[in-house]
């Protein structure tokens, strides 16, 4: 379960302002909006790349909002590919995956369903 709080954060010119939603356990949530108007900020605030001004971001009802990006097990891919083009789709999926050590027919089943 994901839940944000009165979530705001400028940069620059730009601010996100008070953005409050939840998306319950198997539910998929969808941000869209013309480029520009903060879906990415907002991915980023919650992954715990950067930090919101106000507001409070809640995992498993667990407040992860001072939390470390690496400790929040949040991972998401930005619209543009960045990560590693030379590898294989499988590959890059299975980078996080072989980062925590999980076993090698784990990540291959992970890599099928997906």
């Amino acid at each position: 379960m994901l839940r944000l709080e009165s979530i705001s954060r400028t940069i620059g010119n730009f601010t996100l302002s008070d953005i409050t939603f939840s998306a319950g356990k198997g539910q998929y949530v969808v941000i869209l909006g013309p480029t520009g108007c903060g879906k990415t900020m907002l991915l980023e605030t919650i992954a715990g790349i950067g930090r919101p001004a106000k507001g409070s971001i809640f995992i498993k009802d667990e407040d992860v909002t001072h939390i470390a990006p690496e400790k929040r097990n949040i991972g998401f891919v930005y619209q543009r590919s960045m990560l590693f083009p030379h590898y294989s789709v499988a590959r890059n999926i299975s980078f996080g995956m072989r980062l925590r050590k999980v076993g090698a027919a784990a990540q291959e089943d992970r890599i099928n369903r997906l």
